[in-house]
């Protein structure tokens, strides 16, 4: 027996045993409720407090965990890309021939099956995207989410993100002091990577390699994409705001943490959902906050503090929030350019691009 095919028989064999014992171990989420958010679901999101036009329009394009209404439009889209997406059998058999651990991670977020994910932490153990991954999945007990995310910080001690995850996943333990500690050991990290791009570039390469057009894929790699740390950022501020046990001197310093998590959010000028969410955040750290006590924000006031988030609201406001279904009528060159732009430079510089094309 070849090496080759010994490798593919035990890959096999440990897949099914994954999948069996998952089947057994882990809870079934509630029928018809997806588990995770869109990035088109938190942009109509009531909660969200600064609302732009044209983002506020787009519709929900997930074409898993949807109604029917939803996920007949959804194909509708997508049939302009004649984008096609492969099943359980066609993931299995490219792991089969591939080997790759990407491979994987794309069939876990693309069928919302974190089985996949399982396995490629058996083929890797130490893989940073996966531990990512499995610390936000809902399936999964909140102790091995602890771990997973203690895993992902000890990786990369100097991310953000890293951080924030393993705080938020203190909060749902009610570990309330472990979060505070984790987010105050903050200050020193420089570091902010929600691995969106490598999610984005994983799951638009896969796609490809079942033979869908490339402006399909980019679209679909970053618009339909699971946005749980959105949902997290928000969580663990409304977590520290509530926090009414503090002397004056903690409350402070606990605003302080809330401006900086808004302020890290809004500073990557990535996905302009993620600024939104920053700004709410910013604001979050003055509610109840007269003009004259200190300011949560380092080097400004707080009446300059409220005049600099007008500021970056307008400046929002004044790029090209457009419509993805506005985008999907463009050619597709200029959609393949347009969704690397965002990955490389952010939405808005995108959105600021495609206006100045359209003009031309």
């Amino acid at each position: 027996m070849s090496k080759r095919l010994l490798i593919i028989l035990i890959f096999t064999s440990l897949l099914i045993i994954i999948l069996f014992i998952n089947s057994l171990l882990v809870p079934k989420r509630e029928p018809n409720r997806s588990s995770e958010s869109t990035i088109i679901d938190l942009v109509r999101n009531e909660a969200i407090t600064t609302r732009i036009s044209g983002i506020s329009k787009q519709k929900n394009i997930s074409i898993h965990n949807s109604e029917d209404e939803d996920e007949d439009e959804a194909t509708q889209f997508f049939e302009k890309f004649d984008l096609k997406i492969p099943s359980r059998d066609d993931f299995e058999n490219l792991i089969l021939n591939d080997e790759k651990i990407e491979t994987m991670i794309a069939a876990g977020i693309i069928l919302k099956e974190p089985s996949f994910f399982h396995a490629a932490l058996e083929l890797n153990p130490n893989n940073p995207h996966v531990f990512f991954l499995l610390a936000q999945e809902n399936s999964i007990g909140l102790e091995k989410k602890l771990a997973f995310a203690r895993n992902l910080l000890e990786l990369q001690p100097d991310n953000l993100v890293a951080s924030y995850l393993l705080s938020s996943v203190q909060i749902e333990l009610e570990e309330f002091d472990a979060s505070i500690k984790t987010l105050l050991e903050t200050d020193k990290q420089n570091l902010f990577d929600d691995f969106f791009v490598e999610t984005a570039t994983i799951v638009k390469n896969c796609l490809l390699e079942f033979n869908n057009s490339e402006a399909g894929a980019s679209l679909y790699s970053i618009f339909n994409m699971p946005v749980p740390m959105t949902v997290k950022y928000r969580q663990i501020a409304k977590f520290l705001s509530e926090n009414e046990s503090l002397s004056e001197e903690e409350s402070i310093q606990t605003r302080k943490l809330i401006a900086k998590i808004g302020s890290n959010l809004v500073n990557q000028r990535g996905l302009i959902i993620n600024e939104l969410v920053g700004i709410s955040i910013q604001k979050m750290a003055m509610d109840g906050m007269d003009d004259e006590d200190n300011s949560p924000f380092e080097g400004m006031n707080n009446i300059q503090a409220k005049k600099n988030l007008e500021l970056q609201k307008e400046e929002i406001r004044g790029s090209v929030t457009t419509d993805i279904f506005e985008i999907a009528e463009l050619d597709p060159e200029t959609i393949v350019e347009w969704s690397n732009i965002i990955l490389e430079r952010g939405e808005f510089e995108a959105n600021k691009w495609v206006e100045n094309k359209k003009g031309n």
